[in-house]
Formats: C-alpha cells, sequence, structure tokens
C-alpha cells in the first residue's frame, strides 16, 4: 500500500529509462508495472510533453501526477490535466518571440488554455524542423496548429519556445541572446536531437521556475509524500537541479559529468534496462 513515508522513485525518460531508440523495453514495462501494482511509488521528469509520454509510456500504469515540459507542469499522465503550471509571463513570452524572430528563426510554441494543449508555429524550413512535425504526427499529437498568426498563441498560457536550426553556431547566438534579454526569468537549454541523424539542434525555453526539482516538490506536495527517502535518475543538464535536491541521486551511464559529479550511485545505460533493475533491486530490499 502507497504511503506518505514510503521511498519516492522519479526518473528522467530519454537516455535514462527509455532506449536509445525512445521506446520503453517489454522488460521495463513489465517490470516496472508489476512494481507500481507492488506499492512502488513512481513517477518521470522530462522535457517531453504529456502527448508525448502518453505514446511512449501508453502500457505503464502510472498513477502519480508526472512532471513534465521540464517542470513547467504537473500533469496527470492519461487524462492530461494539469495539476500545477509554470508559465511565461505574456510580456515574457512577446519580449522571446521577438528575439526569436530577430534572429531568423520562428518557434514552436507550448501553450495550454487550461483545458487543451496546443503546438503552434508558422514555416517549416529545415530539415530538423521537419523531423519534428513528422515525428509528433506519427504519434498522433493533437496539439500542432500550424498558422500565420502565431501571435494567437500568445494569448495562452506559453510553457515553452522551440527552436531548431542545423547549425550549432545559430543558436549558440541565439542563446546568448535569450539570456541577455531575459537571463533572470527563464530557464534555457541546448541539446542535440538524439534520435535524428540530420545534426539538428534544439534550444528551448522555459519559465525560471520550471525546473524538475521543482516540480518534483509540487509532486511532494500534491500526493503528501516525504522527500526524505527521494530518489531521482537521470542523464543530461536538465537532472542537475534534482540530483542537488535528492537524497539519493542515480546517474545512468553516458551521464554528463555534471550529473556524474553529483550522482550519490552510478549504474548501467539505459539500454541495459538499468533503471528498472535498480528500482527491482530496492524494493526487495524495503520492509514496508
Amino acid at each position: 500500500m502507497n504511503t506518505p513515508n514510503a521511498p519516492l522513485y522519479v526518473s528522467d525518460l530519454d537516455g535514462t529509462l527509455l532506449r536509445p531508440d525512445g521506446t520503453l523495453s517489454a522488460y521495463s514495462r513489465t517490470h516496472l508495472n508489476q512494481l507500481i501494482e507492488d506499492g512502488l511509488l513512481f513517477s518521470v521528469a522530462t522535457a517531453r510533453s504529456t502527448v508525448s509520454m502518453r505514446h511512449i509510456l501508453r502500457d505503464v500504469h502510472v498513477s502519480l501526477p508526472v512532471i513534465n515540459l521540464n517542470g513547467a507542469l504537473l500533469s496527470d499522465l492519461h487524462s492530461g490535466h494539469h495539476h500545477a503550471m509554470y508559465a511565461l509571463t505574456p510580456e515574457e513570452a512577446q519580449r522571446l518571440c521577438q528575439c526569436i524572430e530577430t534572429l531568423g528563426h520562428h518557434p514552436f510554441i507550448s501553450v495550454t488554455d487550461g483545458q487543451r494543449d496546443h503546438l503552434y508555429y508558422r514555416d517549416i524550413y529545415n530539415g530538423g524542423m521537419q523531423w519534428f512535425v513528422e515525428d509528433r504526427k506519427r504519434s498522433g499529437d493533437q496539439r500542432l496548429r500550424q498558422t500565420d498568426d502565431v501571435q494567437r498563441a500568445l494569448d495562452f498560457h506559453v510553457l515553452a519556445l522551440t527552436v531548431i536550426a542545423m547549425k550549432r553556431e545559430e543558436i549558440d547566438a541565439l542563446r546568448a541572446a535569450i539570456l541577455a534579454e531575459c537571463g533572470d526569468s527563464v530557464q534555457v537549454h541546448v541539446f542535440p536531437n538524439g534520435y535524428s541523424t540530420l545534426g539538428d539542434v534544439w534550444l528551448t525555453v522555459y519559465d525560471a521556475r520550471a525546473t524538475k526539482d521543482r516540480g518534483i516538490q509540487l509532486l511532494a506536495k500534491y500526493g503528501g509524500f516525504s522527500l526524505d527517502e527521494l530518489t531521482v535518475f537521470g542523464d543530461g543538464h536538465n537532472d542537475v537541479e534534482m540530483f542537488e535536491m535528492a537524497p539519493h541521486a542515480v546517474a545512468v551511464g553516458d551521464a554528463v559529468p555534471a550529473v556524474v559529479q553529483l550522482a550519490t550511485e552510478h549504474i548501467g545505460h539505459a539500454a541495459e534496462d538499468s533503471v528498472v533493475k535498480y528500482l527491482q533491486r530496492a524494493h526487495a530490499q524495503r520492509v514496508y
């Protein structure tokens, strides 16, 4: 039975729980469901949206709210209902869009109206953007809205801006411009698309409060859980904050140095189902 004092486990998805091809293995799916059914408190914290997560975790019985869009949202995975959000202010969203467009880019704009989520975009002008749209369509993502008037997106709660470019120097210049314009009020992440062979590089912008550690704190408050026995799993730069706040921080193979340095434990690679095997060992040793 789930109790507020039971250990809470929160895992990143890409590069951590998921295989290198972005899927969850049959082994991890089967045994994760068994662990959850047996009372394991488990959730995920990811830069993905609930729509993307739902496609990947469709057969996993995650009952706890999930941290998505890098901490911008705490949501029910299956219904998509958002329990809490950290959105950009309308003024910040406007300034960011102007900054991005001044440098010749057009962002994907993730928004919610409180009931439904949307993903607005205008032009598709490089292979990375085309890959992203096709990937979302293959997943049945109903949020996609192509429009000549992206200003309409700014009428909603703006959760994230995503820019995709084919040259790293363009993304680096954009990152510098955004930090100069709104550095104290936003989170900016830059990373290559690990699932594409095109060489595209992504930049995402969130409200400054949208971090995984804050999402976990919201989750604990929502469920009345203690964070004294929190264990987190991750591999990337956007996992640093939750590694800093968690008593138990587990780095998977190929984690970035910043995560490795903060880890209290190290396990194998994502391709080896290392997170779920760790959970199995930890749950077997736990006396409830």
